[in-house]
């Protein structure tokens, strides 16, 4: 079964250096094939553009985000054969790789992540069946999730958004 199929996206490997634009708008790319470091270029800011990266070494797929004032975290994901419970942060404000900070309760991608300063919540998303679990972290503690809820019905591959005081998935 091919990658995409998987994720359900078009997905584009690369294996060089690449500069991203507009028209790379809701895009997914891999570094699959990759026999070194890959720099993606970023462009100016854009309205409407929405952009998803992170850098893992064990090359996670739909990964969900979230960040506070000094840490974003990057949780669950599929790796083209496996899902992930690993959540990893990179400290904001200094160039690096990503470092664990804990796990989600199950293997989990296609899950929602919103979060407001202090705490990132994730939602949803499938280890096989559709997930209607709600669970966070305090950003500023490393360490595993904990049970916040449930959403109204299991579900997957959807949004949160938040306006630094609340969020939605």
């Amino acid at each position: 079964m091919s990658v995409s199929k998987i994720i359900g996206e078009s997905l584009e490997a690369k294996t060089s250096n690449y500069v991203i634009t507009s028209e790379d708008n809701g895009k997914v790319f891999s570094n699959s094939g990759a026999t070194g470091e890959i720099t993606f270029t970023l462009p100016s800011a854009v309205a409407g553009m929405i952009l998803r990266f992170i850098n893992a070494e064990d090359q996670r797929l739909k990964v969900e985000a979230a960040s506070g004032n000094t840490r974003g975290l990057f949780a669950g994901g599929y790796n083209f054969s496996t899902r992930s419970n690993v959540i990893d942060y990179v400290t904001i404000s200094t160039l690096g790789n990503a470092t664990d900070f804990g796990d989600l309760w199950s293997n989990l991608y296609a899950l929602a992540g919103v979060s407001n300063k202090v705490r990132a919540i994730f939602g949803g998303g499938t280890d096989g069946s559709y997930n209607d679990t709600i669970q966070y972290v305090n950003i500023d503690t490393t360490g595993n999730t904990t049970d916040f809820g449930d959403l109204t019905q299991a579900r997957n591959t959807y949004c949160g958004a938040s306006n630094g005081h609340g969020g939605l998935n």
